[in-house]
């Protein structure tokens, strides 16, 4: 029925006639009624289905059809209902199986991760450090603990150079007689430090407190200058709003220390002095005497080198026990050179300082100076964040795109069997 000409449907004119209509409605649609033929002859056809509807009759369905069909509905809806466990469905054997294993090969591919990172990093650093002293041309090693034991590597050492030729008893007189000269140097050497007198490592702390500082650092200029010394380190402080700082580490002649301090002195009002002096002659005569040991060890080793032949990993080996020897005296050389410049060089540290008066305006920056820098500081700080998060992906995204693919697998297993197990279920009762 087309809406526009029949402006009651089929349902309208069932409840006109059961009496279910509004009454402006129900008026409505008998005006209508009155009008339209075909709606007259719709409330005709349905008046007499409710007439003969009384007179219909159902036939009962079979006792043993009834009771087939409702037993097998049970069984239907018993098979598709899960075994409940404590409120919950029971897993099944193969998934259980299937969570085991995959939980099992996580666990193995994150201790290999473990295991293996730290020995890739330990590699990359040990290559890097070769890679560092080969470059410098440059080998490790551990420096001399004493003269003794510094005798018995040297005696080691030409010991074992000499096994490069066949022992015989002028080889072994030879040892012997090197070993002999070595004490002897370790004696003499002592001996010499002794008759030259003792050997003093002095140095002094000066703080001083002064009212007219650039008069102050042009002094101790021309102080320094007079007595032949020089500045270990200078470091001059000039903040806006305290007294200006003067720290150095003066190095004058030991024999002028005293005369030295004396003019310092006037440069201002002492507030800290404090002066130390260390022997060091035993010391540097120790090291003296392991100088000449290792000197004679390199000799003897060239000679062998050059008289004997042998094997050539024999030669080898000679040759780098000379190059240890090398450096052996190299790092002695400087270590007695450093001790004697300590010696005869006496160190001051000074901290001159500034007596400061504070001004009653402080000059403050103006306010767009201001803004500019909270800007610039916004601006680095955002650099440096992302910056920072960049190199980060850079050097974790390649472990965590390892990890992430060796769990991809396993993780999706355990959430799809999950997610048939438990949640299917369950929407499954809800609709």
């Amino acid at each position: 029925m087309d809406s526009t000409t029949h402006p009651f449907g089929r349902e309208e004119v069932m409840a006109y006639l059961d009496g279910e209509l509004a009454p402006e409605r129900a008026a409505a649609a008998a005006a209508h009624l009155e009008q339209c033929a075909e709606c007259r002859a719709l409330a005709a056809d349905l008046r007499a289905v409710t007439r003969q509807m009384p007179e219909w009759e159902v036939e009962m369905i079979p006792a043993s059809v009834q009771e087939r069909v409702l037993l097998a509905a049970s069984q239907q809806k018993a098979a598709e209902a899960p075994v409940v466990r404590e409120g919950r469905p029971a897993p099944s054997r193969r998934g259980m199986r299937l969570l085991l294993w995959g939980a099992a090969f996580s666990a193995a591919m994150v201790f290999l991760l473990m295991i293996s990172t730290p020995n890739l990093l330990r590699s990359r650093r040990s290559v890097m450090s070769d890679y560092v002293a080969k470059k410098q041309g440059t080998m490790p090693s551990a420096p001399a603990a004493s003269s003794s034991s510094s005798n018995y590597e040297s005696r080691d050492q030409v010991s074992t150079a000499l096994s490069v030729a066949p022992p015989v008893a002028a080889n072994r007189a030879s040892q012997a007689a090197s070993a002999a000269k070595m004490a002897g140097r370790v004696a003499a050497a002592e001996t010499k430090a002794g008759e030259s007198g003792p050997m003093i490592v002095r140095r002094a702390s000066l703080a001083l407190l002064t009212k007219e500082f650039d008069a102050a650092r042009a002094a101790l200029e021309n102080l320094v200058k007079a007595h032949h010394g020089y500045f270990g380190e200078l470091n001059v402080q000039t903040p806006a709003s305290a007294g200006r700082s003067l720290g150095a580490t003066v190095r004058v002649p030991a024999a002028q220390l005293d005369a030295v301090l004396v003019e310092l002195r006037k440069l201002g009002r002492v507030e800290q002095e404090n002066q130390s002096a260390d022997d060091v002659t035993r010391q540097f005569a120790d090291l003296t005497a392991r100088l000449g040991n290792a000197r004679e060890t390199e000799k003897r080793l060239v000679e062998i080198l050059r008289e004997r032949t042998g094997r050539v990993s024999d030669v080898l080996e000679v040759e780098q026990q000379i190059a240890r020897t090398r450096q052996q005296i190299e790092q002695m050389d400087a270590e007695r050179k450093t001790m004697e410049n300590q010696v005869q060089y006496a160190s001051v540290d000074l901290r001159i300082t500034e007596e400061y008066k504070q001004s009653l305006e402080t000059p403050a920056p103006s306010l767009g100076t201001r803004i500019n820098n909270a800007a610039v500081e916004g601006f680095r700080d955002a650099a440096e964040l992302l910056l920072g998060l960049v190199l980060w992906l850079l050097s974790a995204g390649p472990t965590l795109l390892v990890v992430g693919a060796l769990l991809a697998w396993p993780t999706w297993k355990v959430v799809r069997w999950t997610r048939q197990r438990f949640f299917a279920p369950a929407a499954a009762a809800t609709r």
